[in-house]
């Protein structure tokens, strides 16, 4: 194996497991402590939240949120990558919908530095009115769509396409469907900001068994099913 190789299956690995801890630590760092829509756009709430939350918190909060953006769609690539081999397709929906569901994650990071920003200049009620207009939006509507959607189903795809492939065991893939569903349809009718840091953590529990492969194999099992020298046709 190429020295390459090992290093982009590595690289791979650590963002499959880590990216949903970053994720877990951010939603219980956001200063709107038990809050799954932290922060909340268009609340006088939220500035406050910022202004009152612990010193060392709110530091360590915008650290995880700078480096979220970057992780977080690496994630999904290495899922799909793990389960490529025999699963392919299921694997290429999984990552175009975990794509879409994360890339809008720079902008949900820029919006959390623009909030303690705002609430330390301490005009709450303009600033929660910007927020309420820009939000209203039609494109950021079809932004805040496809993340909510394309992270969810993309980790259901992923979850499906890594037993498929036999890349993770069926209490892998049913961490990573349990997670989906705890961070979406439950924490947020049950405003229970736990439960998103607990779906985080099952999917990165879930998501080990892809990331030793990913380890191991250095990021070739796409290639897996191509000789090397195929055989002529006579």
């Amino acid at each position: 194996m190429r020295p390459s190789d090992r290093v982009l299956g590595i690289v791979l690995a650590v963002c499959v497991v880590v990216a949903p801890l970053v994720l877990a630590a951010w939603f219980g760092l956001c200063p709107q402590y038990d809050n799954p829509g932290c922060p909340s756009p268009g609340a006088e709430s939220v500035f406050d939240a910022f202004r009152t939350a612990p010193a060392a918190a709110l530091e360590a909060f915008l650290v995880v949120n700078l480096v979220a953006p970057y992780l977080y769609p690496l994630s999904y690539v290495g899922l799909g990558v793990a389960a490529w081999r025999r699963a392919p397709w299921l694997a290429l929906a999984g990552i175009a919908c975990g794509w879409l569901g994360s890339m809008p994650w720079g902008m949900i990071a820029d919006q959390a530095f623009q909030t303690m920003q705002m609430a330390q200049a301490g005009h709450d009620a303009v600033f929660a009115h910007v927020e309420r207009q820009f939000g209203s939006s039609w494109q950021l509507l079809i932004v805040f769509a496809t993340w909510v959607g394309g992270h969810l189903i993309g980790y259901v795809l992923l979850a499906v396409a890594l037993a498929r492939s036999r890349v993770a065991p069926p209490w892998a893939a049913a961490l990573l469907i349990a997670g989906a569903v705890l961070m979406g349809p439950v924490a947020y009718p049950s405003h229970l900001g736990l439960l998103q840091v607990a779906g985080y953590v099952a999917v990165a529990v879930g998501s080990w068994p892809a990331a030793a492969v990913l380890a191991r194999s250095g990021g070739q099992t796409t290639s897996a099913t191509v000789p090397r020298n195929p055989a002529p046709h006579t």
